[in-house]
């Protein structure tokens, strides 16, 4: 919800939204979820860091099949928000995995296909979390005031919204 305003104020419209806190690449691909897109013709993907599979021969396939399902939709651009930050002395096991998946995906991700990357990592640094992971409203909102330029430019009319959180959302030129 956070980038609505700005997605709105440029004139996009949402066609469709979906949160599912916890899901990864995997668990949307498994449940079809993301499989009727119609009307849209770009996304933005914030799947945070609920990455398990932390070995390049098992999760970049998830990837390449979680990019050909929007592109076979007619998804023409990508706009992939990278995991937060987490902190690394309560939550270790997650900084590490949020690490690891930022790093392999602003690696791996196609630049010359029309996918644009966000490291979100300098914007979440130092929290404050509410439990190590996680932030307040305000912090979100202070995240997406930052990138929300850069997410507006890189896209076109119509827009998909997967923002932080793992929540999809449809967006459509007005």
């Amino acid at each position: 919800n956070q980038l609505r305003t700005y997605l709105e104020e440029a004139g996009h419209e949402i066609v469709f939204r979906s949160s599912e806190p916890g899901w990864g690449v995997q668990k949307f691909l498994s449940t079809g979820k993301i499989n009727d897109l119609a009307g849209a013709d770009h996304a933005v993907v914030a799947l945070g860091g609920n990455n398990f599979k932390l070995e390049e021969d098992r999760y970049f396939p998830q990837i390449k099949d979680f990019i050909k399902v929007l592109r076979d939709q007619g998804i023409e651009k990508i706009v992939w928000l990278g995991p937060f930050e987490s902190d690394s002395v309560t939550k270790a096991s997650v900084q590490d995995r949020h690490q690891w998946t930022a790093d392999f995906l602003a690696s791996k991700l196609p630049k010359d296909r029309n996918i644009f990357w966000i490291d979100m990592r300098p914007f979440s640094k130092g929290g404050p979390w509410r439990d190590g992971v996680h932030f307040k409203r305000d912090k979100y909102q202070e995240m997406t005031d930052a990138i929300a330029q850069q997410v507006v430019k890189s896209i076109g009319y119509p827009l998909i919204l997967l923002r932080p959180h793992r929540t999809v959302t449809f967006w459509t030129g007005l």
